[in-house]
């Protein structure tokens, strides 16, 4: 009886702990040269072998010397979403070559000698956008006086690209009047020659300038007085074309009207006329209180 109850209880644990080991995981071989299909996670540490805490080399060397087009040492697929490899920190690892950084191709970054290709743009737009083109010219006439169809310079210039250019002209006006009376000394760039004619205050154009001649001044007195030099300024912006352009200076100083005199005598010069070309001419307004 004792006997027959201890033959029972080993056969009993014997079986309890087998059908434990079963819920838990079955020891399984690993076949090379055919699938496997293990149930639980395989891991391998190695011994202190070399004193430091393990193998002095790679635990594990996998090795295929096959030229096929498909060839290679080790796969790792994962289900999709989920990385096929994970490592234990951030070392550098030495001759590898990835073919995608943060989900993209090599393809997408410039080499380190390469230029994007709007580096060089500003907003959008290449420098050449941007750049000026200065030129200018000089005369001085001795007696320089408007021409019948009202011009008293004429400023040529090759523009290098068709757009606008800021044109400026610099000069001296030496003017006489009759001692007597009141008298209008005018100037104007265009790109035509024109007579100015009256331009009373509320009118006139971009590139104009009006100055009113005092009767009182002495040196413009004709009765033995000299000239009297006056600096003057004027601007506009053109549009050019490329290749040639032309600008002209219209001046006067005897056909004002409205019932006003003539001055006696207007001498032009020195001029200098200057163009900067610009690739845009946007609106613009100027406002007195």
């Amino acid at each position: 009886m004792k006997s027959s109850f201890r033959t029972a209880l080993i056969a009993a644990v014997v079986s309890a702990v087998v059908a434990a080991s079963a819920a838990v995981a079955t020891t399984q071989a690993f076949t090379l040269g055919a699938s496997n299909t293990p149930d639980a996670q395989t891991a391998a540490v190695a011994k202190n072998a070399d004193g430091l805490g393990g193998i002095n080399g790679p635990m594990f060397k996998f090795t295929n010397s096959s030229t096929g087009g498909s060839s290679t040492p080790l796969l790792l697929t994962a289900a999709a979403g989920r990385p096929p490899l994970m490592v234990g920190n951030k070392v550098k690892v030495p001759n590898l070559n990835a073919d995608y950084l943060d989900g993209l191709d090599s393809a997408s970054f410039l080499p380190r000698t390469s230029a994007a290709a709007n580096t060089l743009k500003f907003d959008g737009r290449l420098p050449s956008y941007f750049q000026k083109y200065a030129s200018t010219s000089f005369s001085y006439p001795p007696a320089g006086s408007p021409q019948a169809d009202g011009h008293v310079a004429t400023f040529k210039f090759s523009a290098p690209v068709a757009g606008f250019a800021l044109v400026t002209a610099q000069f001296q006006v030496r003017v006489k009047n009759d001692g007597t009376h009141d008298c209008h000394l005018e100037s104007q760039l265009a790109s035509a020659p024109a007579v100015i004619g009256t331009v009373q205050p509320g009118h006139g154009s971009p590139g104009f300038v009006d100055s009113w001649i005092n009767s009182n001044l002495p040196t413009e007195n004709t009765l033995g007085g000299t000239y009297l030099g006056l600096n003057m300024s004027v601007s506009n912006v053109f549009p050019v074309v490329a290749g040639s352009n032309t600008i002209y200076l219209n001046g006067q100083y005897d056909n004002y009207g409205a019932g006003q005199a003539n001055c006696a005598d207007a001498l032009w010069g020195p001029i200098t006329m200057s163009a900067v070309f610009v690739n845009e001419n946007p609106s613009s307004t100027v406002t007195v209180p």
